[in-house]
């Protein structure tokens, strides 16, 4: 999943305000219990450098990687189908490389893209998943497992800068 929009380090936000207060807040996230593998954040500042590990530690319920920015970032409507293409196009790459090719693509100095993921306890890394080809399992393609408790796996941040 994909969404684009304004973040600070602890939220980001929705610009329909007919429901509630369109931010959701790090706290009130908890994704993956149901089948929410990869969510990228393409708003400013959601990974931020000092305090990202505490601000988005219980999201990670069963979700594999957050992709987005350490720093502010720029609006740019084509960042999203840069993104894609790498995914499922003749490269493949994982969704980590795919972030950042797309961040670096589109982006200028002093923007650092980021990603964070749960890293299982057991082995496999969601830094190296890939989406399944067509037709083909996640089983089959090598997707990390999926991970819902603190203690049975560890979140690592990787950052990239957009030079």
């Amino acid at each position: 999943m994909l969404h684009a929009g304004h973040g600070k380090p602890d939220a980001f936000y929705f610009s329909d305000s007919s429901h509630d207060d369109c931010e959701l807040a790090c706290t009130e996230a908890g994704w993956g219990s149901g089948d929410l593998e990869w969510l990228v954040l393409d708003d400013c500042s959601c990974i931020a450098d000092d305090r990202w590990q505490l601000d988005w530690v219980d999201a990670f319920q069963g979700l594999h990687l957050i992709c987005g920015f350490s720093t502010t970032a720029h609006d740019v409507p084509k960042r999203g189908g840069q993104l894609a293409d790498k995914l499922c196009g003749a490269s493949r790459m994982t969704f980590e490389q795919a972030w950042f090719y797309a961040c670096e693509a589109t982006e200028a100095g002093r923007t650092t893209a980021a990603a964070v993921g749960a890293v299982p306890n057991e082995g496999g890394s969601p830094f190296d998943d890939r989406l399944p080809p067509p037709g083909e399992s996640e089983a089959a393609s090598g997707i990390s497992p999926d991970v819902s408790t603190v203690t049975d796996r560890a979140l690592v941040r990787v950052t990239h800068a957009c030079d």
